[in-house]
């Protein structure tokens, strides 16, 4: 019998917690309550589309959603732009009035296509995180290429074993249904993306022709036209690793190459980065690095969190489930106020 870890089980009875009581009380007083001022969402895309590079990953915001979010975050706060949060972290300050800021990670075409008229509609500003080796759709993501593999495992209807088993040994698993395999190919980790070209092979699938056939990445002339609008850009590493899997010389490396390389195509007023995945585990060496190197504000994928670094700042994921924007930043107030209520709502840095 599997026995689910206590840490697991924990968490989970913490958000189910969070969701009830999140559920019951007005949105205004959960506001009030916590006194967060500032709220800063990241997605990754919004689309209609199948999207077979994203779609096995996490669950997306359609436009219809996505437009009910911005309508619920006008209702209960201001939106500021980039330069008004650095404002108010150099001065120490918090907006007057509760307050958001969009961003958006990966660099995907949506942002050209897809938000920024939706945004603009609204007369919302963003700041967009940009991996810069997948600019101008010169390299996949390797968790795309992850899902392009998972998609084309799922249409085939060819029961023979022999391909199932290389599949498994390359994806390094014993499972050889597809439900076994899919999982093996998404847990890849960027040190193996190696893997997925091998993989590739087997299942017969053509990132390159993906590439220039769906180009899911923006490029330069998007940017500059983005930037033109009055929207922001930042870097997002070079190639999204996974920070806690990488040693402080990498993570350096990957934040100041990439942000070197935004500065030196395009002229951004400010330079800023987002961490990929998480920034849970990175050292207060690394904040003082990238900021001795000129990087104005980090942002971090941690939820709504204090943190021992003020140039970090706290955000939270709005996709993954298909729950509205009032739910998600209903418990994410509700999570905060715990961790709180015991101390442990700090991220503290060694």
């Amino acid at each position: 019998m599997c026995v689910p870890k206590v840490g697991k089980v924990r968490r989970e009875l913490a958000k189910r917690f969070c969701g009830c009581v999140s559920s019951v009380i007005p949105f205004g007083l959960i506001q009030r309550v916590l006194g967060w001022r500032l709220v800063v969402p990241f997605y990754h895309i919004v689309t209609d589309r199948r999207a077979p590079h994203v779609r096995h990953l996490y669950h997306f915001r359609e436009t219809r959603e996505f437009a009910a979010d911005l309508d619920f975050l006008l209702r209960h706060y201001s939106p500021i732009s980039l330069d008004d949060l650095i404002g108010h972290v150099d001065a120490g300050t918090k907006p007057e009035r509760p307050s958001f800021m969009l961003t958006f990670d990966d660099g995907l075409r949506e942002m050209y296509d897809v938000v920024a008229p939706m945004l603009r509609q609204r007369g919302i500003t963003a700041v967009f995180f940009i991996c810069t080796a997948f600019l101008d759709n010169r390299e996949l993501f390797f968790r795309h290429m992850a899902s392009l593999l998972v998609d084309r495992l799922l249409e085939r209807t060819d029961g023979r074993s022999a391909w199932r088993r290389e599949v498994a040994r390359l994806a390094g698993t014993e499972e050889t249904g597809a439900g076994g395999l899919a999982r093996a190919i998404l847990s890849i980790r960027h040190d193996r993306r190696s893997a997925l070209q091998d993989l590739a092979d087997v299942l017969d699938v053509d990132f390159g022709h993906f590439l220039k056939a769906s180009r899911p990445y923006l490029t330069t002339a998007e940017v500059n036209h983005l930037m033109s609008d009055g929207f922001a850009i930042g870097a997002h590493s070079l190639d999204h690793p996974y920070y806690r899997s990488v040693s402080l010389e990498e993570q350096l490396r990957q934040t100041l190459e990439s942000v070197r390389e935004l500065s030196r195509r395009f002229a951004v007023d400010h330079k800023v980065f987002a961490f990929p995945f998480e920034d849970r585990g990175v050292p207060r060496e690394f904040f003082r690095q990238v900021t001795d190197e000129g990087v104005r504000l980090c942002f971090g994928a941690s939820g709504m969190r204090d943190d021992d670094c003020r140039c970090n700042v706290p955000r939270f994921w709005m996709e993954g489930t298909g729950a509205s924007a009032r739910t998600i930043l209903a418990i994410e107030h509700t999570k905060a106020l715990l961790r709180r209520s015991v101390g442990k709502n700090k991220m503290e840095r060694r």
